[in-house]
């Protein structure tokens, strides 16, 4: 395997033993394929931040922890890896431990075996579950500051949420809604939430039915708690709920996994007069342009990758010298003011 990083660096990165690393590169067996291609990540990764580990400065290694969908995790590691050279005077390196579905004793085996390596800092995006709130807790006993992404922990368990306030971006789904489907026409939402593991997720359906009920009390909601926002899974889900629920015209999709909600819809003829959905990840902006989706709740994942880097070097002792004084506002993206 040809490369050009000591075995100690990559075996750093891939959270694996020299030995190991060592087998791997000369193609020796008694190496498991999950681990292999760990290794091989991990000099994807380090030749992606190779340009970072040229800047001067003092050096953190940190770890990004997220169950979610492909599409989401893409657009996040690129959004962190687009401010990495913007960190001086810190140098920051990143591992990557990234899954779209993940069991929890897999998800306490990651953070345990982070715990016995260390970490100079942990970014979270996983369930909110009390077998995780207390390993978590256990590492920040160890010295190990935790940022939680887009979906929350126990306030005690981390340093610092960052993202959305999703009580709000649920209120302003709902404002939306009943701003865009008449009074004259009955409105049945649909509210499809890939898991209620996520903290983040069930505030932001809180937030819709609460501000729903307010402004349309006598509109019908259907809860959808499946799907984990992934193609085949959701477009099931959705499918048998039309099947079961004859007048649905709206869908505030808090989980993703849209072009699969559309493609039930049109799988069985049916019409939506308002889509609201969260993230511009490549699926919802083909969406958009299409005029598929009415709207997208947004947050510019660079900024939220920049502030979570801030948080992370603030609590290691580092202050940046044109650090972010709060987090940035929800925005409304409709097909007319795409930003990218």
């Amino acid at each position: 395997m040809a490369h050009r990083f000591l075995m100690k660096q990559v075996a750093q990165q891939a959270g694996v033993s020299l030995a190991t690393v060592d087998r791997v590169f000369h193609q020796r067996p008694g190496v498991r394929r999950q681990t292999r291609l760990r290794v091989e990540q991990a000099l994807h990764e380090l030749t992606q931040q190779e340009q970072v580990l040229g800047l001067k400065g003092r050096r953190f290694i940190f770890d990004l922890v997220m169950e979610t969908p492909r599409r989401f995790s893409d657009a996040v590691t690129a959004a962190l890896e687009s401010q990495l050279n913007s960190l001086q005077p810190a140098v920051v390196r990143v591992r990557y431990h990234l899954a779209e579905q993940w069991s929890e004793t897999a998800l306490l085996n990651t953070l345990n075996r982070l715990a016995k390596q260390g970490s100079q800092g942990l970014m979270l995006k996983v369930p909110n579950t009390e077998p995780l709130n207390d390993m978590v807790r256990r590492l920040r006993g160890q010295g190990v500051p935790v940022v939680t992404l887009v979906t929350d922990l126990d306030p005690d368990s981390r340093d610092a949420y960052i993202g959305l306030d999703n009580i709000r971006a649920g209120a302003t789904a709902a404002y939306l809604t009943d701003q865009w489907i008449s009074a004259e026409v009955p409105l049945h939402a649909l509210i499809s939430v890939s898991s209620l593991r996520f903290h983040g997720e069930e505030q932001r359906e809180l937030g819709f039915i609460e501000a729903l009920n307010i402004r349309r009390p006598e509109a019908k909601i259907t809860r959808l708690h499946s799907g984990a926002g992934l193609y085949n899974e959701t477009f099931i889900a959705i499918k048998e709920q039309l099947a079961a629920v004859p007048d649905i015209n709206a869908v505030y999709s808090v989980g993703g996994a849209n072009q699969a909600i559309l493609d039930a819809f049109d799988s069985a003829a049916r019409g939506i007069q308002s889509f609201i959905g969260h993230d511009l990840d490549r699926d919802n902006l083909t969406l958009l342009r299409q005029e598929r989706l009415s709207a997208v709740l947004y947050h510019d994942l660079n900024i939220d990758m920049r502030f979570a880097c801030e948080q992370l070097l603030k609590l290691q002792g580092i202050r940046l010298p044109q650090a972010m004084q709060k987090p940035q506002q929800l925005q409304v993206i409709t097909p007319l003011n795409i930003p990218i």
